[in-house]
């Protein structure tokens, strides 16, 4: 469910466009409201049948401040002007048409907004398809004020602009969420400069207003703003800087031929790091290590291989104050769709991007729904674990510290992997998984195909 918000002044007769706009896609007409200036202004607007509130501002940045104050924080807003004729969604880069169903899109907005920990969603700002694509971003891109959504949160505000509002409010997202949710296949038909009403006719000076705030936007956000000089005077504003870092990929591995053939097939730009040989692990770890009884002793070799392995590279991480990192191992296929998506808006958290789900009780496969929406989701550590070296996401340094301090606090060491799921260290996982296995391949550790390999974006498992 969400709530609509039109701000118009001096258009009784524009507004329909977007009044017959909501109506036609079967939006509630109890979720819309009109907002207005004074009692002048809602006597020009007494014969629409829509509740109408009083804002008693002068000019679209207050106006667009009490609207999101009158809201209760966490409100899912849909914004919109009162000229918007028609949204329309991109067929290729000639063509387009009318969306199919206004009130699924915005629903649909929202939910992906609270999936990826986003509060600000929008559509392209421009009609044209030729510089449309497919796709959505959540880097630092314009979301205009005309046709957009955000979930309510009354810390950010308008206040400041007449005219350039959106891109404040825009940039206080970005900084505060690290994205902002644009839909660049959607877009809409309204006609900004009308000659009557609205804020064209409320605004004479418009060249001399949109220098002063652009050139504000520059001096509050020098990183992200840009600005040039249209041939018709007007300063337009141009957002940049707005786009995530790629985490840099470390791959643990052998210094082999097996290890070497995998390192060439991986495909991908990565860090290599060294995995350790038996004869260099340290001794502390020999003594510490618990291992199955009936292990043999290459099987007891690669686990403390493998464990003072991670140990090292943890160590590297903390030792070089290295951000923002991926940690994986040769078999390991990165999926690049998945990954070009998962950088846009990395977590702020530890968390796995690969595994394989077990059974929180008896230690085997399962089979269940578990979540599994897009982005971030908790483990439920009651009902399943996720197993195996596979993938990590370090934000942070001092992330990777901590973990360090936890792993080397215990008297007796276990694998990792087991360490992690019985201390309950990483409460979440990244949907959809973003390594995929080389199934043909055979452990370095055990010399055999792993028994519980990797599951393809999180799939259901069957068990037995």
């Amino acid at each position: 469910m969400y709530e609509v918000a039109i701000p118009s002044w001096g258009r009784p007769k524009i507004i329909e466009k977007s009044l017959n706009l909501l109506k036609k896609y079967n939006i509630d007409k109890s979720k819309i409201t009109i907002f207005l200036e004074d009692e002048e202004q809602l006597e020009l607007y007494k014969d629409l049948d829509y509740k109408k509130v009083l804002t008693h501002t002068e000019d679209i940045g207050t106006k667009r401040e009490f609207m999101k104050n009158y809201y209760e924080e966490g409100t899912h807003l849909l914004s919109l002007d009162d000229d918007i004729e028609i949204v329309k969604e991109m067929i290729d880069k000639k063509n387009g048409k009318e969306i199919d169903d206004l009130n699924l899109f915005v629903e649909n907005a929202f939910k992906m907004c609270e999936e990826k920990g986003l509060y600000i969603w929008g559509v392209y700002p421009v009609d044209n398809y030729y510089f449309m694509n497919k796709n959505f971003s959540t880097d630092l891109k314009f979301i205009c004020s005309a046709f957009y959504g955000y979930i309510v949160r009354h810390s950010l505000d308008f206040t400041g602009f007449k005219v350039k509002d959106d891109y404040n409010f825009c940039i206080q997202h970005f900084i505060k969420d690290g994205g902002v949710l644009r839909f660049n296949y959607i877009t809409y038909k309204t006609k900004y400069f009308c000659k009557t009403g609205g804020i064209t006719e409320r605004l004479g000076e418009r060249v001399n207003i949109s220098k002063i705030e652009a050139l504000m936007l520059k001096e509050k956000y020098p990183k992200f703003v840009s600005t040039k000089i249209r041939k018709n005077g007007m300063w337009e504003v141009r957002l940049k800087g707005g786009r995530n870092k790629k985490p840099k990929i470390f791959v643990i591995s052998m210094d082999n031929k097996i290890g070497s053939e995998r390192r060439e097939q991986l495909g991908y730009k990565f860090n290599w790091f060294k995995a350790n040989e038996y004869k260099d692990v340290k001794q502390e770890i020999k003594d510490k290590m618990i291992h199955l009884w009936n292990a043999g002793d290459k099987r007891r070799q690669g686990k403390e291989g493998c464990f003072d392995s991670w140990i090292r590279l943890l160590q590297k991480i903390i030792d070089k104050k290295i951000n923002n990192v991926i940690l994986t191992e040769d078999d390991c296929f990165l999926k690049q769709k998945e990954f070009n998506e998962f950088y846009r808006s990395p977590p702020k958290e530890i968390c796995y991007l690969a595994g394989s789900i077990i059974n929180a009780k008896n230690w085997k496969e399962v089979d269940f729904d578990y979540p599994k929406n897009i982005g971030l989701n908790e483990i439920d550590y009651t009902k399943f674990r996720i197993m195996g070296t596979w993938g990590f996401y370090i934000p942070h340094y001092k992330d990777a510290e901590n973990l360090l301090e936890k792993i080397l606090d215990q008297k007796r060491f276990r694998g990792l992997d087991v360490f992690l799921n019985r201390h309950k260290i990483i409460k979440k996982y990244y949907y959809p998984s973003l390594f995929i296995t080389d199934e043909k391949g055979k452990s370095q550790i055990e010399n055999n195909i792993p028994k519980h390999r990797i599951r393809n974006n999180y799939s259901k498992i069957k068990s037995k």
